[in-house]
């Protein structure tokens, strides 16, 4: 019997237990997550994803990419993860396959031990985080060291729309200044080159952190979103399809 909808709450459902998940939880909202597959979300991620690969979901919401990722490595231990108790609820009950497992955990302290992981994969997730850096740092911990750890995400700044409608420019004004407001940066696409290589702040004067990734190209995907492969010394960047 699958569980009734999870009521709007705090915690991101991005694998962060102390950020603010700027979106909630409402059913609208995850109509548009559960919408969301391999093929229309993370279709740059499949050169990488060989048969028998272990993978981490971070972030994984209802799981229906998380769900699409182990058919296509199965049958390599695929694990989705979420801080919302109700969305792995969710995403348990409607999982089908042996090798996929879901768990509550905090991105910010995976309970995994170093090396874990050939695939680490986080959608959507970082424009939520406080703190993006040091979720990129224990991603990278857990990767292997000849595994990838594969991102995207929105760009709320590139995004446009025509005609011009004074309602969605004010909504537009109004999500950057809240999502600001929960310590969020909702300009994240932009901002990936300089998370992987360990500046907390995109701007000067830099910040520097400690995830050990070099950057060797960046390809922007249309429609503000960004997405890029990183391997723990080496990042290379994949097109999103349309």
């Amino acid at each position: 019997m699958a569980p009734s909808d999870p009521t709007p709450s705090s915690a991101a459902s991005t694998g962060s237990s102390v950020d603010t998940y700027t979106h909630g939880h409402h059913a609208s909202v995850l109509r548009s997550h559960t919408w969301r597959t391999v093929e229309n979300s993370a279709a740059y991620l499949i050169p990488y994803l060989g048969q028998g690969s272990s993978l981490l979901d971070v972030g994984c919401g209802p799981g229906t990419i998380t769900a699409g990722l182990a058919e296509r490595v199965a049958p390599g231990p695929v694990t989705g993860l979420d801080a919302e108790p109700g969305i792995i609820a969710r995403a348990r009950a409607t999982a089908e396959l042996d090798n996929l497992t879901f768990a509550v955990g905090d991105c910010y302290r995976l309970s995994f031990p170093d090396d874990s992981f050939d695939i680490v994969h986080a959608h959507q997730v970082l424009q939520h985080l406080s703190d993006p850096v040091a979720a990129l740092e224990e991603m990278r911990r857990v990767v292997k060291t000849d595994g990838v750890v594969a991102v995207r995400d929105a760009d709320y700044g590139g995004m446009f729309w025509y005609p011009r409608l004074d309602g969605l420019d004010r909504w537009m004004t109004l999500y950057q200044a809240v999502a600001r407001h929960n310590r969020a940066e909702p300009d994240a696409g932009r901002r990936l080159t300089a998370w992987a290589q360990g500046r907390k702040s995109a701007e000067p004067p830099f910040v520097d952190g400690s995830v050990p990734l070099r950057i060797e190209k960046v390809v922007e995907v249309k429609y503000g979103s960004t997405v890029l492969v990183f391997a723990p010394m080496l990042a290379i960047s994949g097109i999103l399809g349309d």
